[in-house]
């Protein structure tokens, strides 16, 4: 019923409030006369959205260039040298 009253939102056919619009969704439900039209379409996009999203591998983080790292090591190796000293240096 989510999806019928989402595909109602998205092509801009309820002529009322979407809560107004899903209560008569649930009504004809309950009198078993509930036929959804646009929910399938919903439901395929849905999906379709979560098996591109479940294919996709994690991003890589690309390699810092050697100066860059170098410095970056020769930092972080000085800052634990002083706090082995109990020198806690901040930045």
């Amino acid at each position: 019923m989510l999806d019928e009253l989402s595909s109602a939102i998205e092509g801009g056919t309820i002529q009322t409030t979407p809560g107004q619009y899903f209560a008569g969704i649930a009504g004809q439900y309950a009198a078993g006369k509930f036929t959804p039209i646009g929910a399938y379409r919903v439901a395929q996009r849905r999906e379709r959205d979560r098996k591109d999203v479940a294919s996709k591998s994690p991003a890589q983080a690309s390699p810092s260039p050697p100066h860059i790292a170098q410095k970056e090591l020769a930092l972080l190796k000085r800052s634990l040298e002083a706090s082995a000293k109990g020198k806690v240096r901040t930045a």
